[in-house]
Formats: structure tokens, C-alpha cells, sequence
């Protein structure tokens, strides 16, 4: 946004860089955004989401209205200090004053002001320089690498840490704007950031984090979709599975499409072109056509009553059995056999939950 580098140092007398802070006058975050500018400068505050909080869409708001102040005024001492007290008051600073820069306007600017701009240039100081006064710095725990995923169905942070191994308290860190543990994330793509030596395992493992006591986690978040008996079917674009009749499944509490899909032997990109999904959204009771591998004509075209046990046939051909080590998981595994994939082996070895794995356990894998 052409802002000066040094203005990355603001956060620092603003909230001591606590994403959690707020103020008195219920400003909130790094960059202390009062809800009304907030929501000017496009951050979501809801039940769910404050991005004030959020260290990365806060400081773009926060470059954009500090440029917006800067175009205003010509000059950043007076952008700064209207970011601290609003250009209406520096407005009427300068027209009781009638000169226009920080220093001369100084005496009729707020009390809170007139100290804020000079805490600034003493917080810059200190940055570039405290080594000239023996200040060393904290050493510093927090993940410095970590990877954005964007998610588009919701999750609850206690899903990741029973699947993924990763503490709950360091995703509220790393994910500060979600307010109750939860990305909602039912009608919207959202950010979910971890640690990057957690990024592969959780795109490999999604399906087992999102199925994982889902009805305990997210019990209250899933989204209405429309009637299917209102909407036009698509036909399955896999021709393999277009042979025998559909199963019809009815969606139970805590269902969602990665344990369906699991559950029939089929992918998440099926069930929503069979069924004309556009988002992984489904709601209790919905039906859902389902063409399971291995499905046969029954010569009975009535029966669409739910499937009670999805038929998991064992794939024809050579297999070998692996040993678990120390540090494996499904994903790791799968990668030392070709055309093999995380979900292949729990459904090969009748696994539906990832964290079962144990050293020394045997797995039954099929050669492709």
C-alpha cells in the first residue's frame, strides 16, 4: 500500500502486540480497529470471527486506513496521530491552530495524542537500536514457519488436535480470530494457519479431522441446503460407477461428506457431482445418491432405503503387509506405494479413526 516499513512497529504501543487486547472503548487487537472502522475497512466481526484480531487481514486494514489518513494530510505524523484520535479531531487541530503539521498543531491535539506519536518514534528507536543499550530480546516460542490452509467447511480446533497431535492452545495463537474454537467456516472460505511441519498431514488426514466427533464439535453449524426433490440431479461423471442402481443415503446427525465418502468407497468430488453439491454443506435427512464401487442392478428399481453397511470388498490381486514405525502415519505411508492412498489403507485394514495407528501394528496393503 506504499506505507513506511517503520509504521510495523504502531502494534507495539498500541496493544504490546497482544491480539487479544482490548481497550476501554472496546477497541480490539494488534492495531486497535474500533468495530465501526473495522467493519469500514472490510474485517468480519460476528459471533464467530473478529478479524481485528486476525494479525494478517488487521494489518492490511490497517495499511489501507493509514494510507487513506496519509492521502488525507500529505504527511504521516499527522496520519499517525489521526489513527489514534481520528481525523476529525486533528481536523479541528489544525483549524484552531491554523498551521498544519504535528508539532505545531501539538497543544490542541487530545492529551492521548500528543504523547502517541513521540511513543511511537521512542518504540522505533529501541527497535533499531537496542542492541547499543544491552536489551536483548525474548527468545521467542511461537511457531516462526507456519502454512495457511483455506478451508471450506467448518472445523472445531479440538477436531485438529485429537487428529493432528497439535495443542489446542497453540492453534488459538496461531488462529486468534475465531472466537469459540470453531472456523465457521459452512458458507465461506476461511483461513486455518498451523505450523508448517503440520501443513501435509492435515491435507492428507482432512477427511478424519472433519469426521472426527463432528456431531460433539459442530452439532449447531450445519447449513440448510435446498430440497434435493427441488434440484436437478447431475448425472455421475464417472463411468464406472454408472452401471447398477444408485444407493440413497440419509444423512444423520454428525454425517458430512468426507465420512460418506469414506464410508462407500468413493470420493468427496463424486458425492457432490452425483448429487449437484457446489459447497460440502448437507443437513440431517438429506438424501443423497450414492454409486459405490461395485455396485450391482438388483432388477429392483424401488429400493432406496438407506444402506446400512456399505459393502468395503477387499481389491483382487498381490498385497503386502507393512509394519507400523515409530513416527509413521497413514500419509507417510502411503507415500512409499505407488498409486496408494491414506484413505486405501483405513479402508483396506477396517481403520476409521487415523490417531488408532501404533508401532509395530501391521497393515494389509494392496499393490496398484
Amino acid at each position: 500500500n506504499g506505507c513506511p516499513l517503520e509504521l510495523k512497529y504502531l502494534p507495539v504501543i498500541e496493544s504490546a502486540l497482544n491480539p487479544h487486547a482490548v481497550s476501554r472503548a472496546g477497541a480490539t487487537g494488534l492495531w486497535q480497529f474500533m468495530y465501526t472502522t473495522g467493519r469500514l475497512y472490510r474485517l468480519r466481526v460476528n459471533t464467530f470471527i473478529d478479524e481485528r484480531r486476525d494479525p494478517y487481514a488487521s494489518s492490511q486494514a490497517a495499511a489501507k486506513y493509514l494510507k487513506d489518513l496519509y492521502n488525507i494530510y500529505n504527511d504521516w505524523t499527522l496520519a499517525i496521530a489521526a489513527y489514534n484520535c481520528g481525523p476529525g479531531n486533528v481536523n479541528k487541530a489544525i483549524k484552531r491552530s491554523g498551521k498544519t503539521s504535528y508539532w505545531e498543531i501539538y497543544n490542541y491535539l487530545p492529551r492521548e495524542t500528543r504523547g502517541y506519536v513521540p511513543a511511537f518514534v521512542a518504540a522505533m528507536y529501541v527497535m533499531h537500536y537496542y542492541k547499543d543499550y544491552n536489551i536483548s530480546p525474548y527468545r521467542i516460542t511461537f511457531p516462526v514457519k507456519t502454512d495457511t490452509i483455506l478451508l471450506t467447511q467448518q472445523v472445531h480446533f479440538g477436531q485438529i488436535s485429537a487428529v493432528l497431535g497439535i495443542s489446542p492452545s497453540e492453534l488459538k495463537d496461531l488462529n486468534p480470530q475465531y472466537r469459540k474454537d470453531i472456523i465457521p467456516a459452512y458458507n465461506d472460505t476461511l483461513p486455518l494457519r498451523l505450523p508448517s511441519e503440520y501443513t501435509l498431514r492435515f491435507i492428507a488426514l482432512q477427511d478424519s479431522i472433519f469426521s472426527y466427533a463432528d456431531s460433539l464439535y459442530n452439532k449447531s453449524f450445519y447449513a440448510e441446503v435446498p430440497d434435493p426433490k427441488t434440484r436437478t440431479i447431475s448425472r455421475p461423471y464417472n463411468n464406472s460407477y454408472q452401471s447398477g442402481n444408485a444407493v440413497i443415503y440419509t444423512v444423520r446427525s454428525g454425517d458430512n461428506l468426507g465420512a460418506i465418502a469414506q464410508k462407500y468407497g468413493v470420493t468427496v468430488a463424486q458425492l457432490k457431482d452425483w448429487n449437484g453439491l457446489h459447497s460440502n454443506n448437507i443437513r440431517v435427512g438429506q438424501k443423497l445418491s450414492i454409486y459405490p464401487k461395485g455396485t450391482k442392478n438388483q432388477g429392483d428399481k424401488t429400493q432406496t432405503t438407506e444402506s446400512k453397511n456399505a459393502d468395503k470388498s477387499q481389491p483382487s490381486g498381490d498385497f503386502v503387509y507393512y509394519t507400523v514405525k515409530s513416527g509413521d502415519n497413514f500419509w507417510t505411508i502411503a507415500q512409499k506405494y505407488p498409486g496408494v492412498s491414506n484413505t486405501d489403507i483405513m479402508e483396506w485394514n477396517h481403520i476409521k479413526d487415523a490417531r488408532s495407528l501404533k508401532p509395530g501394528q501391521k497393515l494389509k496393503i494392496y499393490k496398484k
